[in-house]
């Protein structure tokens, strides 16, 4: 088949992954609404879809038979501390709306992947496209917050800092992306390099969760008529850290970003609307 097609079905599935993101973050407002302490409460339901990921990756990645050797980069095995501040969009949501939190992550990551892509020499100084869609993307986020101030979101130390912790979680995805597509080289599949991060996400975790258990005296809330949304987490979580180890290799890091965000704003912008 040509180029053209398969990349009209790269772009199409950048598109799904950036509208499971909206839905995502939906299903786990509603499951941090369980909490009276939704804030801390956000990093249980991070750690709960990460480890459902996992763990339906494992036996795809157990009878794989591509071979696997030790990684070759000590970085690569980073990914799963790269997604850490990945909880603070819950609470974020909840506070300032999706679209907002989704655009201010998308331009974390297209920040970061324009730097990939300036370094492989993908996009050159002289890319007026390129370096014009990421412009867009400059003015939309700036337009979006004006938005948000008329509509009555006030911006105070408490807002402000979660946009800080949305756009450092932004980045964290870029770099994870960057880690597990390494790392996905030496181990032979996507499926076993989003496995391992996985692993280590909840095991540097670990020590967070048992200070807000312990400290905060803040328990995870599961309610047994809330499954759908637990597993639609865990599924969500598997694809999308997934698609991101993969698209940037077929597409780049800058044209991946740009459609994983008309994704999100399209499907964002129905959500709110709601």
């Amino acid at each position: 088949m040509s180029t053209r097609f398969w990349q009209a079905v790269y772009i199409g599935w950048a598109l799904v992954v950036g509208a499971s993101v909206t839905f995502q973050l939906c299903s786990t407002v509603v499951l941090n609404g369980r909490s009276t302490s939704p804030t801390f409460h956000a990093l249980y339901v991070s750690n709960v879809g990460v480890l459902l990921g996992g763990l339906l990756l494992v036996p795809h990645s157990a009878v794989s038979r591509e071979e696997c050797k030790r990684p070759a980069k000590w970085w690569s095995l980073l990914g799963g501390l790269c997604s850490l501040p990945s909880f603070i969009g819950v609470p974020a949501g909840a506070a300032m709306g999706i679209q907002l939190v989704l655009l201010v992550q998308l331009f974390a990551m297209l920040s970061t992947a324009l730097v990939f892509d300036l370094r492989r020499g993908d996009v050159r100084m002289s890319d007026r496209k390129r370096l014009g869609g990421f412009a867009v993307v400059i003015a939309g986020v700036v337009a979006d917050n004006l938005a948000a101030t008329g509509s009555g979101i006030e911006f105070t130390w408490q807002t402000v800092a979660l946009l800080a912790g949305t756009f450092g979680s932004g980045v964290g995805y870029a770099l994870q992306a960057k880690c597990n597509g390494r790392l996905a080289r030496d181990l032979g599949t996507t499926t076993r390099a989003i496995a391992l991060s996985a692993a280590v996400n909840i095991l540097a975790s670990l020590p967070l969760d048992a200070v807000i258990w312990q400290e905060f005296n803040i328990h995870l809330v599961f309610e047994l008529s809330d499954w759908p949304l637990w597993l639609f987490g865990g599924v969500q979580s598997a694809f999308y850290i997934g698609s991101l180890a993969v698209l940037p290799k077929k597409l780049g890091y800058t044209i991946s970003y740009l459609t994983l965000l008309l994704g999100k704003l399209v499907s964002s912008s129905i959500v709110d609307a709601v």
